[in-house]
C-alpha cells in the first residue's frame, strides 16, 4: 500500500466510470447546495469486488458516504432506502465501532500459546488454506474481540454461517452456540457452509456492547470460516424514509447495486433486476426531487427500464478500493466521467442472446450464441438496447472532423491501415472523448457480425483545443477466422446423401477477402459518425491459427 498505488486505483476508478445520462445537474457544484440526501444500501457500505476468488483484503474501503461527509461542506442526510442482502451482510463500520482484534491458536479450542493475532474489518471471516503466518491450516481456532455500536433500541438478532464450529458472545453472554449439533447445510462457503443459525438479543442505540466470537476449524471441510451478521428486528418503511430526506435536499444521490453476495464465482444472479426494492426507489425519490443522481455500482448487465426516471446516471461498477474517493472526484467535477459501457444493457431480459440458451435442461448448457454476444447480437437482429455497448457522456462537448484513412490497400495488408480524424473541445473545461473504430466486412462463405470493434483512441483535450486520434489497423483487423471443413474432401460424390456444394475452405486459419468494407467512425456500438468505403483488392489471403 503506497501513495502512488492507491492513486493509480483511484485514477483507474474514475476512468472506467461511465456517465449514461445528464441533463445538466452534474457535475455538481457544492458552492451552490446547502443539504444533499445520500440514499442506497451501497451508499454506506462500500461495494468493491466481487465474491468469491475475486474477493481479497483491501487496504483500504471507504464509502461513497464517509468520502462524501471527510469532503464536502454539506448538510448531508443517509438513508437506507432498501434491503439488498441476499442472505444477512456481515458487521462492519459504523455498527463495528473498529476494526476487530483476532488472536489465532494452532489448537481447536483456543488453548495453547497465540500462534497469530491479526485485526479483521468485519466478522466475515472464509479461509482456504493457511489463515495467517504462524497458524496450522489443519487445526486452528480463534477468538475475535470488537465493540458493536447500535443504532436501534430494541431487539435484534445475531445470524451465522459457519464451517467449523463458532460460539458468539455480547457483553459475556452466549447468543449462539453452535459448537454442536447438526444446522444442515446452505449454499454459502460454496456449499460448505451452515444454513443459518439465528440468536436475539435486546440492543439500546448508541450504548456500546462488546462482541466476542469463538471459532474451531473442526469439523469444517475445505473453506473454513464462519460469517456473523446482525439486522435489528423491526418494521421499517425504508423507501419512506428515503422519500422524506429527498424531498428535503437540494440533491438526491442514490446508490443502487449488487454486492459480492449476488455477483460471486459457483453461482449465478437470480434475477436481472436489482435486487430489493431499488427499482421503486429510484423511481419514488426521482418524482419527490428534481435533481436525482443515480449510481449504479454492480458487477455486471442489469435492468435498467427505470432509466428516464433520474436526471443523471454514473456507472461505476465495482471500481477497487478507491471507488469512495473516485466517486466524489467524478460528482463534484475534479474528473471528467471518461469510461465508456463495457456491456450492452438489453432493454429487456428476454433480449439478452442467452435467453434461449441460459439455464439450459438436463445438466447441459447450451452456448448456442457462438460469436453473436454483446452488441454483435443486437446488431444481427436490429434489436434496440436500453444502454449500448461503448455509451459514454462527458461533462465537455466535442466537435468531430471528418476521419482520413492511409494505408495498405491489398488483402496482404504488408502495412497498417491508419485512421485519423481530428476532435475539437469545444467546451470550456478539459474533457476526455473516445473515438471508436467499427467494421463492417464484405460477404463472405462463413456467418460473419455485421460490424466488429477494432481499434479505439481515447484523448484528453484541454478546452477550446483540438486533437488527432489515430488508430492502426493491421491484418486481423480485416481477418476472419474459418475454422476450415477439413473432413470435407472425405465424403465421396455419389453416396446416398450427397455431400454440400458450395464455396469453402477446407484449412484453418484467419482469411481476408477482397471487397469494399465499411470503417465506421463512432461514439458507441449504436451510435456512428462517420461511415467510409474501404476497398482491399487482391486475392484471398490466409495466416496459420
Amino acid at each position: 500500500d503506497s501513495p502512488e498505488h492507491r492513486e493509480l486505483i483511484r485514477h483507474a476508478a474514475t476512468e472506467g466510470t461511465v456517465l449514461i445520462k445528464n441533463d445538466g445537474v452534474l457535475p455538481l457544484e457544492p458552492k451552490k447546495l446547502r443539504s444533499l440526501a445520500v440514499i442506497g444500501p451501497n451508499a454506506r457500505s462500500a461495494k468493491i469486488m466481487g465474491g468469491g476468488s475475486a474477493g481479497v483484503r483491501p487496504y483500504r474501503n471507504k464509502s461513497p458516504l464517509a468520502a462524501l461527509q471527510e469532503r464536502l461542506d454539506l448538510d448531508l442526510s443517509y438513508a437506507q432506502g432498501s434491503d439488498i442482502d441476499r442472505t444477512t451482510p456481515s458487521i462492519e463500520t459504523p455498527i463495528l465501532k473498529e476494526a476487530l482484534d483476532v488472536e489465532f491458536f494452532n489448537s481447536y479450542d483456543q488453548s495453547g500459546p497465540v500462534a497469530a493475532t491479526k485485526t479483521y474489518p468485519t466478522t466475515d471471516f472464509k479461509f482456504f488454506g493457511v489463515p495467517t503466518d504462524g497458524v496450522d491450516p489443519a487445526t486452528y481456532s480463534f477468538t475475535a474481540k470488537g465493540t458493536l455500536c447500535p443504532e436501534f433500541t430494541g431487539s435484534h438478532e445475531i445470524r451465522l454461517v459457519q464451517s467449523g464450529k463458532t460460539r458468539v458472545l455480547v457483553d459475556g453472554q452466549i447468543i449462539i452456540d453452535a459448537t454442536e449439533g447438526d444446522y444442515g447445510k446452505g449454499d454459502d462457503f460454496f456449499g460448505m457452509g451452515s444454513a443459518e443459525i439465528t440468536g436475539e438479543l435486546n440492543l439500546i442505540a448508541g450504548a456500546e456492547a462488546e462482541l466476542e466470537i469463538q471459532f474451531s476449524s473442526e469439523g469444517g471441510i475445505l473453506m473454513l470460516g464462519t460469517r456473523i451478521g446482525l439486522k435489528p428486528v423491526m418494521e421499517r418503511d425504508l423507501i419512506a424514509e428515503a422519500e422524506e430526506i429527498a424531498a428535503h435536499a437540494d440533491v438526491a444521490l442514490v446508490v443502487v447495486g449488487t454486492n459480492d453476495d449476488w455477483e460471486t464465482e459457483g453461482r449465478d444472479r437470480d434475477s436481472f433486476t436489482l435486487p430489493g426494492d431499488q427499482v421503486e426507489l429510484i423511481e419514488r425519490i426521482s418524482l419527490v426531487n428534481s435533481k436525482t443522481v443515480v449510481v449504479v455500482n454492480t458487477g455486471g448487465p442489469h435492468d435498467m427500464s427505470w432509466l428516464d426516471a433520474p436526471n443523471a446516471v454514473l456507472n461505476i461498477g465495482f471500481a477497487g478500493q478507491e471507488l469512495g474517493d473516485a466517486l466524489v472526484d467524478i460528482l463534484i467535477g475534479d474528473k471528467d466521467p471518461s469510461g465508456r459501457m463495457p456491456t450492452t444493457i438489453p432493454a429487456r431480459y428476454e433480449h439478452s442472446p442467452a435467453y434461449l440458451n441460459y439455464p439450459g435442461e438436463n445438466s447441459v448448457v447450451r452456448y448456442g450464441e457462438g460469436l453473436y454476444i454483446g452488441y454483435r447480437w443486437f446488431h444481427a437482429r436490429h434489436i434496440e438496447p436500453a444502454v449500448p455497448f461503448g455509451h459514454g457522456l462527458s461533462y465537455a462537448s466535442f466537435e468531430w472532423g471528418q476521419p482520413k484513412i492511409s494505408g495498405a490497400e491489398s488483402t496482404d495488408i504488408s502495412t497498417p491501415v491508419t485512421v485519423e480524424i481530428d476532435i475539437t473541445n469545444t467546451s470550456a473545461r478539459k474533457g476526455t472523448e473516445v473515438v471508436q473504430l467499427y467494421i463492417e466486412p464484405p460477404p463472405s462463405i462463413i456467418h460473419r457480425p455485421l460490424q466488429e470493434l477494432k481499434g479505439y483512441a481515447k484523448i484528453e483535450i484541454p478546452a477550446g483545443e483540438t486533437r488527432t486520434a489515430k488508430i492502426e489497423l493491421g491484418y486481423r483487423s480485416f481477418a476472419y477466422y474459418d475454422p476450415g471443413d477439413q473432413f470435407y474432401n472425405t465424403l465421396a460424390d455419389n453416396s446416398p446423401v450427397p455431400r454440400e456444394r458450395g464455396e469453402r475452405h477446407i484449412e484453418p486459419g484467419w482469411y481476408v477477402s477482397p471487397g469494399t468494407y465499411k470503417v465506421v467512425i463512432a461514439h458507441s456500438a449504436s451510435n456512428s459518425h462517420t461511415v467510409v468505403d474501404y476497398t482491399l483488392t487482391g486475392e484471398e489471403t490466409r495466416q496459420n491459427p
